[in-house]
């Protein structure tokens, strides 16, 4: 089956990679993956819409020195902006979902199918596709607000 649908396919390689490259699609890179690979554990927990441009190790040295009452208002600030969060790419973001399904697949099929003798539990396949697309889906919208907020703060050049 797989040499029929190169035979088919591989003719048309030209002409649907000329098509693609009319889109202007934005390259999928390294440090694309690795971002989607690190989004990927908080899928379960809350939308995947941003990620933050410095570490938590980072931010959390910054706050540590700030004392109360010695520290000035342009050094508080300065270590808030540290959360300095940018949208994630909708690429990024749907390759997170794909990685964790993946992560997860095994999981959720043990509790659908379970031993023998019980009958499959497709509710349980189900619900755990629905959460995972309902959260994919709210990382997707909120990643399209947060670029727009900040599109709009931005000075027009």
């Amino acid at each position: 089956m797989g040499s029929e649908a190169d035979a088919l396919l591989s003719p048309l390689a030209d002409s649907i990679a000329s098509a693609v490259n009319l889109l202007k699609l934005r390259r999928f890179e390294k440090s694309n993956a690795e971002t989607a690979k690190s989004l990927k554990e908080n899928l379960l927990q809350q939308p995947i819409s941003s990620r933050r441009r410095r570490s938590d190790e980072d931010i959390f040295s910054g706050l540590s020195l700030l004392r109360s009452r010695e520290s000035t208002p342009d050094q508080v600030y300065g270590a808030l902006a540290e959360f300095d969060e940018i949208p994630v790419a909708a690429s990024e973001i749907l390759a997170a979902g794909w990685l964790y399904r993946l992560s997860a697949f095994e999981a959720v099929l043990v509790r659908t199918f379970p031993e023998a003798g019980r009958n499959a539990d497709l509710r349980v396949y189900g619900k755990y596709v629905e959460k995972t697309d309902g959260m994919l889906q709210k990382s997707l919208e909120l990643a399209a607000v947060h670029a727009e907020v900040l599109r709009r703060l931005a000075p027009a050049c």
